[in-house]
């Protein structure tokens, strides 16, 4: 555990010189966040205190950061690619070109790895998100619901960008619409999953639930994984060999899930299979 504290230490010290305001919040489960131990520990607020305080705040202004050497080998270097406000979910097309969301702007960014510039792909993008190319080579896109005044577009698309053509594959649930979908998955078979938590406001929720959801190769969506297996899902990645789903479960809240989770795609529960 000490190693643990010297690296939270060290973030501390890195970070207060470059922050303005906001609420530094301690988790019961930070300490299995440094040190690769099991989330089932003792409250951070037993354990000795860095340098600042219960509730020091701290807003990073990533822009303005340097290469944060503590925590890098010496022999490796790290440079921006490119720079925009609010950057989610790249995604490598065949041809090496790297798309990503911009959120902030609402728009999907292309970075050309070989000129080294950046153009805007599409604008609005619906408050994209994660964004991933199916094995066809399709972009699958998550239209999310943050940083902006509920403009988002809440779907999930998929775009040929052969013929520029653009499909929803869904937008609603239940006729309920999606929270804000953040992240996506697929298979090789045509399965999807995506994850679809709220962490903007709450009061645009029409489910009440934060979910994993699943699109057969048919189209029909259904319901995952949700609470209370799960309490705010976000990234979701899929294992080399298509037997494990992975799971990020962060929830903001003090108290919440700081977990990722692994289900067995070919034995887990009918709702999880992907086969």
């Amino acid at each position: 555990m000490s190693q643990a504290l010297d690296l939270r230490d060290k973030f501390v010290e890195f970070v207060r010189p470059r922050a303005i305001t906001a609420t530094f919040i301690q988790s019961v489960r930070d300490d299995a966040l440094f040190s690769g131990e099991s989330a089932d520990v003792e409250p951070f607020a037993s354990h000795p205190q860095p340098q600042a305080t219960p509730h020091e705040t701290f807003m990073i202004q990533f822009q303005a950061l340097s290469t944060p050497d503590d925590f890098l080998a010496d022999s490796h270097e790290v440079t921006p690619a490119t720079t925009v406000a609010f950057t989610e979910g790249p995604a490598a097309a065949a041809d090496g070109a790297v798309y990503f969301s911009d959120i902030s702007n609402n728009r999907i960014m292309r970075f050309d790895t070989k000129s080294g510039r950046q153009s805007v792909w599409r604008q609005p993008s619906g408050r994209a998100n994660g964004l991933l190319f199916d094995p066809q080579g399709r972009l699958l896109a998550c239209e999310g619901n943050e940083f902006g005044d509920n403009d988002g577009n809440r779907r999930i698309t998929r775009t040929d960008l052969t013929t520029g053509n653009m499909e929803v594959l869904t937008e609603r649930f239940e006729g309920a619409r999606y929270n804000a979908p953040n992240d996506i998955m697929a298979t090789t078979n045509g399965f999807i999953f995506f994850t679809d938590p709220c962490y903007g406001d709450r009061s645009t929720m029409e489910t009440p639930h934060e979910s994993v959801y699943r699109i057969d190769p048919a189209g029909t969506v259904t319901r995952a994984i949700t609470q209370p297996d799960i309490e705010r899902p976000n990234g979701i990645a899929l294992s080399p060999d298509e037997r494990t789903l992975y799971l990020v479960d962060s929830c903001p809240l003090v108290g919440g899930n700081r977990k990722i989770w692994a289900f067995d795609l070919k034995t887990g529960k009918s709702a999880i299979s992907a086969s």
